[in-house]
């Protein structure tokens, strides 16, 4: 691999670093009125991202191409579900085809093989609900690139041989680091998304309490109440707000209801 083709190799990098604002756009938008054109949306712009890794490889010689299209695939298994790796499957097979070759049918079992490890280990993976961790990520990364490398055998043994002593420390040493980098980008956005929306779920069950609720900081000044605070005391949020409790007194109550709130 020469300066060049690191420097295009790194740049297909970045280009996969940006599945974390689609990624961002698909968990932000879960609505099943929607739920098949959003999946068919997410497929085509995987297409698209695919296409141009796909279109500035690490060539190795004429018709024999390398880039990180499985880590794109794999990738989308774990994270983007059946329909769009589905989609994303079928039109890389199709562009493979295109670009012909002699590494045609490697080049399409390296989609397929990328493609199912992520949906399989996605389902059959223990403690689904956990967030994935690096190390989890960079083993499953160098084991769909031996599986996808091992391909190579498809060839004509010297070519598999000579391709496989010359391709094979490259691929083991980027494309899986890469694998864990994207799959911990896309996990870190899950858990805060997810996050957000328990935030979002306990403001509202909150808000809807027939009690009083003030939180402060920790000197005291109040950074948030629900609407129950405001009807049941006669305060306002911009007069609680900034303020020390000790020093709201409305003239609202009897001087005993003060002393129950504090």
């Amino acid at each position: 691999m020469n300066l060049t083709q690191f420097s295009d190799f790194t740049h297909n990098i970045a280009l996969l670093l940006s599945l974390g604002l689609l990624y961002d756009m698909v968990i932000s938008n879960k609505r099943r009125k929607h739920y098949i054109t959003q999946k068919t949306i997410t497929g085509l712009v995987l297409t698209f991202i695919g296409i141009i890794l796909m279109s500035t490889p690490w060539e190795f010689s004429p018709g024999y191409f390398f880039d990180p299209r499985t880590v794109l695939m794999s990738i989308s298994g774990l994270f983007f579900g059946y329909i769009p790796t589905g989609i994303g499957v079928t039109f890389l097979i199709i562009f493979r085809i295109y670009q012909g070759g002699g590494g045609v049918i490697p080049g399409i079992l390296w989609i397929l093989i990328s493609a199912s490890s992520g949906l399989l280990w996605k389902k059959i993976r223990p403690y689904k609900n956990k967030p994935y961790s690096f190390w989890e990520l960079f083993i499953f990364g160098i084991i769909i690139h031996i599986a996808a490398l091992l391909t190579l055998f498809t060839l004509p043994l010297p070519t598999a041989l000579s391709i496989l002593s010359n391709v094979t420390l490259p691929i083991l040493l980027f494309f899986p680091l890469g694998t864990a980098i994207l799959g911990l980008v896309l996990s870190d956005r899950k858990e805060r998304k997810k996050a957000e929306i328990q935030v979002t779920r306990l403001a509202t069950v909150i808000e809807q309490l027939n009690e009083k609720v003030i939180i402060t900081d920790l000197d005291g000044y109040p950074q948030y109440l629900n609407h129950y605070f405001e009807t049941s005391t006669g305060y306002t949020i911009s007069e609680i707000i900034g303020q020390k409790l000790g020093n709201l007194k409305s003239g609202y109550h009897e001087k005993i209801f003060y002393d129950d709130l504090w």
